[in-house]
């Protein structure tokens, strides 16, 4: 193992934290937001409540750090058909991953 960065190690994502949770009964996994991932929130949000799903669909991935959702429109559009319970546990869970203001975000 080398510890000279190279181009790989970017593009494979590895170098973002990934964290175990739960949701609907099941493992799931998240990992930190990306620099391009932050930026493209402000594209798809309002400000609104309705962020929380976007910001999960950018965070949820394998134990790999691979995201499941390649649209991210398609992602939020399932996360919101969920209970309002579980996505907002698992978002709270993100936000502390990536250092998010929880309140700021449930305010807005």
């Amino acid at each position: 193992m080398s510890d000279q960065l190279t181009a790989r190690d970017l593009i494979e994502g590895q170098h973002l934290k990934v964290s175990e949770i739960e949701l609907l009964g099941k493992r799931a996994y998240i990992r930190e937001l990306s620099f391009d991932a932050q930026a493209s929130l402000a594209d798809l949000s309002d400000g609104g409540p309705g962020d929380a799903k976007y910001i999960l669909a950018l965070s949820l991935c394998d134990e790999h750090g691979d995201l499941l959702f390649a649209d991210v429109e398609d992602g939020a559009m399932a996360l919101g058909a969920i209970k309002a319970e579980d996505l907002l546990a698992s978002f709270s869970l993100v936000s502390e991953l990536n250092g998010l203001d929880v309140e700021e975000q449930v305010k807005n």
